[in-house]
């Protein structure tokens, strides 16, 4: 989460990321408003300090391959999960 992200293998590899740690979200959503439900109770997904750097993770994905595309590889890589 602390890498910046400024080629798209970068950015599918911050999404795969946070899929592989059941973290991933819609990315309009604020990081901080993210719930789990992990432990059974709803608490915040990320940390205040994940927060930060989640959200410009995000931005700098939508800077590098663009808000379509950013959204595309989310879809994408939440098929590939799926199957």
């Amino acid at each position: 989460m602390q890498n910046a992200i400024s080629t798209r293998e970068q950015a599918r590899q911050f999404v795969e990321d946070l899929n592989e740690n059941s973290m991933l979200f819609h990315f309009d959503d604020d990081p901080a408003d993210i719930l789990s439900n992990r432990s059974g109770f709803s608490e915040a997904l990320f940390t205040e300090e994940e927060c930060v750097y989640v959200a410009q993770r995000v931005e700098e994905m939508f800077d590098t391959i663009g808000y379509d595309d950013a959204m595309q590889l989310l879809c994408d890589v939440s098929d590939e999960h799926e199957e």
